[in-house]
């Protein structure tokens, strides 16, 4: 298995390939740059590049999370968010590392939040593991009807 090194002296490699060249102007026509045919391969980081990576990230930067389109449907794993298992002291503990996020609750963005108990087959009851998930989802235009508001029958 390559290294994470050598994933990124490959990606550096390959280069985009474009459609031929235009008759009338000589040069590639516009959008015509595709990505490659081959996708890169998966890669796993060893524990030493991971440490090497992390080390190298600079502490105290703000949390730049993109938030999904309003009424979003579909996977979410390639999106912006965050999932932390574990006892319910470690998921609050880093709960609390991640205050920065509390301002994606605003008129224009809403956090979407779960927080609940995993209990697996075989788990000692008294010792629930803990999970929160938390993404950000922009608000919708739409004002919801006030349950105190009925509508009058002509």
């Amino acid at each position: 298995m390559p290294s994470f090194r050598e994933y990124l002296d490959d990606l550096e490699k390959r280069e985009l390939k474009t459609q031929p060249a235009s008759p009338q102007t000589g040069s590639p026509q516009a959008g015509s740059i595709s990505f490659p045919d081959q996708t890169p391969k998966p890669y796993k980081l060893s524990k030493e590049d991971v440490m090497r990576h992390w080390a190298s990230v600079r502490p105290n930067e703000p949390i730049r999370m993109t938030p999904l389109p309003y009424n979003y449907k579909g996977p979410t794993y390639d999106k912006d968010g965050v999932r932390v298992t574990g006892t319910r002291e470690f998921v609050d503990a880093v709960l609390g590392r991640l205050k920065d996020l509390m301002f994606y609750e605003n008129p224009r963005v809403k956090l979407n939040l779960i927080y609940r108990t995993l209990y697996r087959k075989g788990q000692d009851p008294a010792r629930p593991a803990f999970a929160v998930y938390i993404q950000s989802e922009m608000r919708g235009t739409k004002k919801k009807p006030s349950p105190f508001q009925q509508k009058r029958k002509k």
